[in-house]
């Protein structure tokens, strides 16, 4: 989908498109005279059209509800890459049961089932009996 070019990406591009692809947005900036093309995510499009300036390298722009599709300006911020790790990294562990045993255990948000957002199991045996009985 085309969309019109803010500042700062209009002093070397005149031609902008939004694609969706795996659950994230991207901007692709074009120059009809030059040929040259870039990349970027939707959100670093956007915070850079806020601050009016192009972000570092080293700046990263973070999605605060972790939502990597919900890019409403209030939603995003800057972090360092070193603070963008430690805040993935920081997660609490889930507390959850297993279905097999009914043990209560704890599992980070990681090893979570991507669908149900449930970890299936306490342990591989567990795990191998629950496959076993679809």
């Amino acid at each position: 989908m085309k969309i019109d070019i803010k500042y700062p990406f209009t002093k070397n591009f005149n031609r902008a498109y939004k694609v969706s692809s795996q659950g994230r947005n991207t901007i692709i900036l074009y120059n009809t005279k030059t040929k040259n093309r870039k990349t970027i995510s939707y959100a670093r499009y956007l915070k850079s059209c806020e601050l009016k300036r192009e972000l570092l390298n080293t700046e990263e722009v973070d999605h605060i509800d972790d939502i990597k599709n919900n890019d409403v300006i209030s939603n995003l911020q800057i972090l360092t890459k070193k603070e963008n790790i430690r805040k993935t990294h920081s997660i609490p562990d889930i507390l959850c049961v297993c279905p097999v045993c009914n043990i209560k255990f704890y599992s980070t948000k990681r090893k979570l089932h991507k669908k149900t957002n449930l970890t299936k199991c306490c342990s591989r045996k567990c795990g191998g009996i629950y496959s076993h009985k679809k």
